[in-house]
């Protein structure tokens, strides 16, 4: 599986989610009760069916995350557990959207997306720890992952989300790590018993080398024809593998965001790294642009301002001045490309963009008119 192949299934996941839920829906309201009633028991299958659609994008995740953790020679990865996630954050959404009485469906469904898209997100940033397990704690780490990766394929068996080819290739896999745990096992046996505390060691440090962590997570964009992306996006994109399970940008994702997290377990060779490469060549020549704009700007906004103010005469009041400055901005704007943002905007954007997961993102480049 490579980072495509990972949106791909995300991408059913959602649409078998969709789907669901306009099925419920439709099934509510040829019953014929009022709205408010069918909205209440709308919101109580949506939380079933989000719950559901949150588990088939952490299986997606932890059969991606083993997926590279083999890319860069380990034996498989440590799998975190599945995110919680709690029927208050479904209510949330639902008074995001207007509440029972009034719910705008079509808004509740991109709300819920994104605590879809959130679960596959959390899972790879979850998979980064600052510190290495113990070699107890890594056994049974060790063995918690494989459990998790069986599990993983079977939900995602069940809800008939994969291929038939899929399928057999995750059986497989978990049959190769079943033997591999087996084998492992058996030359743990005999080496406590047979060999001295030296090999133990030397045992436990190999297997230690093929267990590693990612060392953090990175943002990709997942773009096409129809999905350009926005500016946001590319802004933080741009970082690379900045992320870690500490210090993490999960907040950071809005509304029709199909952006994903990939986990980096080397800065030399990461799965999105061409991408990023070329997110921060764009994000670099656009801030120059703006940068160049800027100064064009401030350049006929005050030989505009200049021309406006002549023509009032030096005895003009504070709104005429003030309506002097308001010509003087749409002239500048016509001559460049509209308002450029200050520095202080822009770090604005992006604190706002990630408390508020994306209500100012893809703004564009210019302030509001006024």
């Amino acid at each position: 599986m490579d980072e495509k192949k990972y949106r791909s299934l995300l991408d059913r996941i959602v649409a078998w989610l969709m789907a669901g839920l306009r099925a419920d829906r439709a099934d509510a309201e040829a019953s014929g009760d009022d709205q408010a009633a069918v909205n209440k028991l709308l919101a109580g299958q949506a939380y079933r069916r989000v719950a559901e659609a949150r588990e088939a994008a952490w299986a997606a995740s932890v059969q991606w995350l083993d997926a590279e953790a083999r890319v860069h020679g380990n034996e498989g990865a440590l799998v975190p557990d599945k995110p919680p996630y709690s029927r208050e954050a479904t209510n949330r959404a639902i008074r995001e959207a207007g509440g029972l009485e009034h719910l705008r469906w079509g808004e509740a469904e991109t709300i819920l997306t994104r605590h879809v898209e959130q679960a596959g997100r959390a899972t790879i940033a979850h998979s980064v720890e600052d510190s290495e397990l113990p070699d107890d704690e890594l056994e049974i780490a060790r063995a918690e992952s494989l459990d998790r990766l069986a599990a993983a394929a079977d939900i995602l068996h069940d809800m008939q989300l994969m291929s038939d080819t899929e399928t057999a290739d995750e059986a497989a896999r978990v049959a190769e790590l079943e033997q591999q745990a087996a084998v492992a096992e058996a030359d743990r046996m005999i080496a406590e018993h047979e060999a001295d505390l030296e090999q133990i060691e030397a045992e436990k440090v190999a297997r230690r080398r093929k267990f590693k962590r990612p060392i953090g997570w990175a943002r990709v964009m997942a773009v096409d024809a129809t999905n350009p992306g926005c500016g946001f996006c590319m802004m933080l994109a741009s970082r690379g593998p900045v992320y870690s399970s500490k210090a993490n940008a999960l907040g950071a994702f809005h509304n029709n965001c199909r952006c994903v997290a990939v986990p980096v377990y080397t800065s030399k060779n990461w799965p999105g790294k061409e991408a990023c490469a070329q997110a921060k060549k764009a994000y670099d020549a656009a801030a120059k642009e703006a940068e160049a704009n800027s100064e064009k700007w401030g350049a006929e906004f005050t030989k505009a301002v200049q021309a406006e103010r002549k023509k009032i005469g030096p005895d003009r009041t504070t709104e005429e001045d003030a309506e002097a400055r308001k010509a003087a901005r749409k002239a500048a704007n016509k001559a460049t490309v509209g308002e450029p943002m200050l520095p202080a905007d822009v770090l604005d954007l992006e604190q706002r963009g990630a408390r508020t997961a994306g209500k100012d993102a893809g703004r564009g480049t210019h302030r509001k008119k006024k």
